[in-house]
Parts: structure tokens; C-alpha cells; sequence
């Protein structure tokens, strides 16, 4: 009898013992406005992305922009924020301000790690080609130089 009630016990509580190897699935990654004019002043954009996970979103990581001329990241983002759902089944927000002094660019989203309680994680990232129509982020600015600094007159001794 203690064997059976041993093995009932140990059947029904593996289920909770057996870890997700699965990261969340990541979905509908966007930005908001992906055309921005930042002649006048600084722009905040609002990142969008779906997230579901048989465990649940435990850990979140900022997402970033990266240049796609030169590959080198943006501005800080803020954390990402659940804005509706649940940690299983939800819809995650968070923002960036991009600076008056930043010149006409294309940019590709990167979404970082969303992490479960197992710490699978996934990420996603737009076509690296970037720009709006890439899914990405257009910046413009009226007054832009996009012309990099013209060096003369080196010596070396």
C-alpha cells in the first residue's frame, strides 16, 4: 500500500517538476510613429510586442535600435511594461526618446531577451536593412549632415 500511494504521489507531483525547455514566443513587433521628424525637438517612440509563454514572462530586457548604416545602437529604452493580458498571453510597451540632434537615419529594431522562470528566452529583430519600411525606424531632420568629418593635414612622426 505505501508503494502505491508513493507512486500516486510521485505521478501526480512530476508535473510540476518537469521544466519548460521552450523560450516565449515573440510576435507583432512594432514601433510607433516609424517615421519620425526630430527637427523641432525630441520624439518618443513606443516599441509594441506580443509575448506568450506557457510559463509566463518573468524577466524582460530593454529593447534597442540599431543603425543600419553603422550598426551602433540608439538611445536608452525604458524597461518593458505588460499593458495588457497576462505574463502568458500578452501585449508588452516600452519607450524611447530620440534626440533633436539625431540626423536623418534608418534604423532596425532589436527586442532583447524576454525571459520565462526556466530562463528560456527569445528575441526578434527586424530586417537589419532597417527604415520604416522594413519594419524598422526612419529618423529625419531637416538640417541633418550625415557627412562624416574630413581629415587633413596628418603627419605622423
Amino acid at each position: 500500500m505505501k508503494r502505491l500511494l508513493l507512486l500516486a504521489f510521485l505521478t501526480i507531483n512530476s508535473n510540476f517538476l518537469v521544466a519548460d525547455s521552450e523560450g516565449p514566443v515573440l510576435s507583432n513587433f512594432i514601433v510607433s510613429p516609424s517615421t519620425i521628424d526630430v527637427s523641432e525637438g525630441d520624439v518618443t517612440i513606443t516599441f509594441f510586442i506580443d509575448a506568450t509563454d506557457e510559463t509566463g514572462v518573468t524577466t524582460t530586457y530593454r529593447p534597442q535600435i540599431n543603425n543600419a548604416a553603422t550598426n551602433a545602437g540608439g538611445p536608452a529604452a525604458n524597461n518593458w511594461e505588460l499593458v495588457s493580458g497576462t505574463t502568458q498571453d500578452g501585449t508588452w510597451q516600452a519607450t524611447m526618446t530620440i534626440p533633436s540632434t539625431q540626423g536623418t537615419s534608418d534604423w532596425y529594431l532589436y527586442s532583447q531577451s524576454f525571459e520565462d522562470i526556466w530562463t528560456n528566452s527569445a528575441a526578434l529583430e527586424t530586417d537589419n536593412t532597417g527604415g520604416a519600411e522594413n519594419g524598422g525606424l526612419t529618423v529625419l531632420a531637416a538640417n541633418s549632415d550625415t557627412s562624416p568629418p574630413v581629415l587633413s593635414n596628418l603627419t605622423v612622426t
